[in-house]
């Protein structure tokens, strides 16, 4: 059923004009070959990692892009050449399945937590153990600050921080009584935020540990934190549907988000800082401003739970990593869908992109993890119209009304159109001047797969 509606998009883009008729037959013809036959394009497989006994819990490159890490169910993570696809090491010493992996920031050093209630440290050149840290409960979260010196560990009921060259205990949080689910530290390594499963979240002093914020706002756990690069603000998403980005200076709130229908798995601040993504169970990923807190969701065609959520380096994109095993990638400048990567028969637990772009990391309950391919000189070019209106649909698919937001007011009058598969113009909707938003019902439409366009631009929507 997905390969269909991607089939129809194409031969809609093809029939649809000769101006988007070369994005059609990129479509087709991606859509016709096999991964292996379209190697360098957008969204191929560059490399398949098997070499684990179970799931991929885990991936992280290594800052110079030359290898990754994974971190596996069967009790061990592996390193990988990411520019051959080839196993360099295998680190073994956890006595129980490894859930998280993270490079250092300098790139030579491996952390890893385990089920085994152990964090291990490895030099990433030898892969030996360099030093091996024991907690008396479950690790759920690890973060190396941001110079690589020390590394925090969420446990049951508090996070400790240790020395990563020596492995030495340097500070404990001292209050904290909600089992601690998630850390990030501050982009300048002067803090660090705490994220419980009651929905408690904390700011605390990296000097030592004291809580200098309690965030009051989640009721239930917090699954994602992220630091605005700046450092300033400081977005997270719970269980609870909802998410927040907070004033990191004075600890208050500054903007509620609220759209998302079931709990949140994400929350990704933009490279740029200036937006907000957020995904969760409910299929939908949303941008928000994150000044003004206006948002659009990005277009899903095949709509499933959303596990993990990752930018480009560039800020143009965005991939979503789903629990039916397929990655999308859709722009995020205009909230498009532009293609899939699929291979992957199991959930895909996490994603992560290369420093510069140009290849994204996937691990999967399949047992694998994948290397992708995210640029090609064959792509298909993007539009240098400028000071062109963009829109974004939602939601996609949809039963009886769409709703149209546009980047910019719009200029006009002008009008909207629906056309079906076969090029045939079904409705025309009059869209006024100077609006943002508009909605439009579509109750005498038949359900089907259908071709909005406005001015020169286009998108697919679905109708149930």
């Amino acid at each position: 059923m997905q390969r269909f509606y991607k089939l129809a998009i194409a031969f809609v883009l093809i029939f649809n004009t000769s101006e988007f008729g070369l994005i059609g037959k990129q479509l087709l013809q991606n859509e016709l070959a096999s991964p292996t036959e379209i190697l360098g394009s957008p969204g191929s497989v560059l490399f398949t990692l098997r070499g684990h006994g179970d799931r991929v819990n885990d991936v992280s490159w290594s800052p110079d892009g030359k290898a990754v890490v994974t971190a596996s169910m069967d009790n061990t993570s592996i390193i990988w050449d990411a520019l051959k696809g080839t196993k360099l090491l295998t680190l073994q010493g956890h006595t129980k399945y490894v859930n998280i992996v993270r490079w250092s920031p300098d790139g030579s050093k491996i952390a890893t937590a385990g089920y085994d209630r152990t964090i291990r440290i490895w030099d990433a050149a030898t892969g030996k153990t360099l030093h091996t840290i024991t907690l008396d409960a479950t690790i759920y979260s690890i973060a190396w600050s941001p110079d690589g010196a020390k590394i925090a560990i969420a446990g049951a009921a508090d996070v400790t921080v240790w020395e990563a060259a020596t492995g030495t205990f340097l500070i404990s949080t001292i209050g904290i009584t909600a089992g601690v689910n998630t850390i990030q530290w501050k982009p300048d390594g002067t803090k660090f935020a705490i994220g419980c499963s009651n929905g408690a979240l904390f700011i605390c002093s990296a000097l030592n540990g004291e809580v200098l914020f309690n965030l009051q706002g989640h009721f239930d756990n917090i699954r994602a934190l992220d630091w605005s690069p700046d450092g300033k603000k400081l977005a997270s998403a719970s269980e609870d549907g909802s998410a927040i980005i907070w004033d990191a200076d004075s600890g208050t709130k500054h903007l509620a988000l609220s759209a998302h229908t079931k709990e949140l798995t994400s929350a990704k601040w933009s490279p740029d800082g200036t937006k907000v993504a957020t995904a969760g169970y409910d299929t939908k990923t949303i941008i928000w401003d994150a000044s003004t807190g206006t948002y659009f969701m990005l277009d899903n065609l095949f709509p499933s739970a959303i596990l993990s959520i990752g930018w480009s380096p560039d800020g143009k994109k965005i991939a979503s990593a789903l629990n039916n095993g397929q990655i999308n990638i859709c722009d995020a400048v205009k909230g498009y869908y532009l293609y899939a990567l699929e291979g992957h028969k199991d959930a895909v637990t996490t994603i992560q992109w290369s420093t510069d772009g140009k290849k994204l990391a996937s691990a999967s309950r399949d047992s694998t993890a994948k290397i992708w391919n995210m640029t090609s000189t064959n792509s298909v070019p993007e539009s240098t119209t400028e000071n062109e209106t963009t829109y974004a649909l939602f939601p996609n698919p949809t039963d009886d009304e769409i709703h149209v937001h546009f980047t910019t007011e719009t200029v006009g009058p002008t009008s909207l159109q629906l056309i079906t598969i076969l090029g045939v113009q079904v409705a025309e909707f009059e869209i006024p001047s100077g609006i943002r938003d508009y909605s439009v019902r579509l109750n005498d439409i038949p359900a089907g797969m259908y071709v909005v366009k406005y001015n020169s631009s286009i998108q697919s929507m679905i109708k149930w």
